[in-house]
């Protein structure tokens, strides 16, 4: 009896739970509309990678037009150069209006010959000295190179006595020698560039006999882009200060390449410096380099 009441008090005192357990449903992931899709990461691989082909592409072109843009500059120099003695050849004979003997092709090649020749005697009674010059230039670079070690190494006595750090010192060292590295390696890199556009040169001559034979005709191709009018005669004014502009410079360039490499060759000897010629026709060879 006692026993009975007493469970039915813990009952009451104590409340029962119950233990619900949910079941388990399997989880769903759904990729919304707007995120990016396995085909469109693929068509953008596939136009970068066209695009980057492309790119490779035009800059071998451009670089390619750019050794012929250099030719052609080369050839419009030297027309320019050659223009005023054709002018002089044909002078003559059209003062005395009998130009048809003398066509601009026939006195194009009569200026030709004319000034290779004066080239090839320049060249001829200059290359043994300069050639000469030059192999002593070569055998004495060794001793450059010892007199260049023996100056950093008074610079580095010098750093020693100024107490200066270590690590200052090397750093000075560094730059003074990655100075002498970008130099050297700059006039290589000049000189054999150089040697690979000599093959080329050939075509300056040529190229520029036919821009001299048909001038006027690359003039009135120019024209005819224009309408008839007031546009087209500006246009002809235009080219006409172009063309006269493009003469002067080039004249004037030649004649400055000639008094620098004359003064320069003149002062080397007066001074009594080594390689006299050498460097006064490298001095003149280098005023036409614009800066």
């Amino acid at each position: 009896m006692i026993d009975d009441r007493t469970n039915h008090e813990m009952n009451s005192v104590v409340p029962t739970t119950e233990i619900k357990v949910e079941s388990e449903r399997p989880v769903v992931v759904a990729l919304d509309r707007s995120s990016i899709s396995v085909a469109a990461i693929v068509r953008v691989v596939a136009v970068t990678l066209v695009l980057l082909f492309i790119g490779g592409f035009l800059a071998n072109i451009i670089t390619s037009l750019a050794y012929l843009f250099f030719l052609l500059v080369l050839s419009v120099f030297f027309a320019y150069l050659i223009d005023p003695l054709v002018k002089l050849i044909r002078r003559p004979f059209k003062a005395r209006k009998i130009d048809r003997f003398m066509p601009r092709s026939v006195a194009i090649l009569i200026a030709y010959v004319i000034v290779f020749s004066v080239l090839g005697f320049g060249i001829w009674a200059v290359a043994p000295l300069v050639s000469e010059q030059g192999r002593e230039f070569g055998a004495s670079l060794p001793a450059y190179a010892a007199n260049v070690r023996q100056a950093v190494n008074d610079l580095d006595r010098r750093f020693d006595r100024m107490r200066l750090s270590e690590d200052l010192q090397n750093r000075i060292n560094e730059q003074a020698s990655a100075i002498g590295t970008s130099i050297t390696a700059a006039f290589g890199t000049f000189l054999l560039g150089f040697a690979a556009y000599l093959p080329w040169l050939v075509l300056v001559p040529i190229l520029a006999f036919f821009f001299l034979k048909d001038v006027n005709l690359i003039r009135l191709a120019v024209l005819r882009l224009f309408p008839v009018g007031p546009l087209r005669m500006r246009a002809g004014w235009i080219l006409e200060d172009i063309n006269s502009t493009l003469a002067a410079y080039t004249r004037a360039q030649l004649l400055s390449c000639l008094l620098i490499g004359t003064i320069c060759t003149a002062g080397f000897y007066l001074i009594g410096l080594k390689y006299a010629l050498l460097l006064g026709i490298l001095a003149g060879v280098f005023e036409f380099v614009p800066l």
